[in-house]
């Protein structure tokens, strides 16, 4: 599966980061900033990210989800965009970037694959991410290493 479109929420600080990273490698990066702030629509526009609007477009058109945000959030997130997931009747890789115990990681995966047959999970080890600024803040590609879905 050629990844083209990467779907990022959420757009703070790490969010905006891994996007703005993204669109600078040439992908295209979309998230919904219904409802944020306008801090994090001002990251996600600096970023670069295109605004879709709502949860069913932002998983119809993306290839790849990227969850980024604090991990007491992940698990509502997933649940949220389950059902966007199913209607969309497509594969699609969910990766979740945070930084979640393993019993709620269980409890994630759980409630994801009894509502999704079709997903591919992964996670992601964000190890450093730094808003761009100037050239010299450009992180080099591979610089975000993906774990073997388990």
């Amino acid at each position: 599966m050629a990844v083209k479109t990467v779907a990022v929420i959420a757009q703070g600080e790490m969010g905006a980061g891994t996007g703005g990273q993204l669109v600078h490698h040439g992908l295209r990066v979309i998230t919904n900033l219904t409802g944020r702030s306008g801090r994090s629509i001002g990251l996600a526009k600096d970023a670069g990210m295109e605004d879709v609007g709502n949860d069913a477009a932002l998983i119809n058109e993306a290839d790849m989800f990227l969850s980024i945000l604090p991990p007491v959030q992940a698990v509502a997130l997933a649940k949220q965009m389950a059902p966007h997931i199913k209607a969309a009747n497509k594969s699609i890789l969910y990766a979740d970037c945070n930084a979640v115990a393993p019993p709620p990681k269980k409890k994630f995966r759980r409630s994801l694959s009894l509502q999704v047959r079709t997903l591919l999970m992964s996670e992601f080890l964000v190890i450093r991410l730094i808003p761009l600024r100037t050239s010299r803040d450009i992180m080099r590609p591979g610089s975000m290493p993906m774990i073997s879905p388990s």
